[in-house]
């Protein structure tokens, strides 16, 4: 699963998480594991990017996926929606694009 295809199933399981009929826990099994992957590759290349002249908070980003996990955990459903429309979808659109731009080099 692409960064985008991860960013795209999360609009649509954070636009259809309060229906009655839908279980966003049972949704995000299948790309929990995508997003802990490219949140450790994009945590990894952090300190470059960083060098170059962006100026990213590591830990603001560690602590959206530690954000996401206890509100799983708890099974908060605001906190979890939050995290994952405000925080771990901009992250993740950040991250896909600082990729594309370095695969074209």
């Amino acid at each position: 699963m692409t960064v985008r295809e991860v960013i795209e199933k999360i609009d649509y399981m954070t636009y259809n998480m309060f229906r009655e009929d839908f279980n966003i826990y049972n949704e995000l099994k299948e790309i929990l594991k995508y997003i802990q992957k490219y949140y450790e590759e994009f945590i990894e290349l952090i300190p470059r990017l960083n060098k170059i002249g962006m100026s990213i908070d590591m830990m603001s980003v560690v602590g959206q996926i530690k954000t996401l996990s206890d509100a799983l955990e708890k099974r908060d459903g605001v906190i979890v929606f939050d995290t994952l429309k405000y925080e771990v979808k901009d992250t993740l659109g950040l991250y896909g694009e600082i990729k594309e731009i370095m695969e074209q080099e």
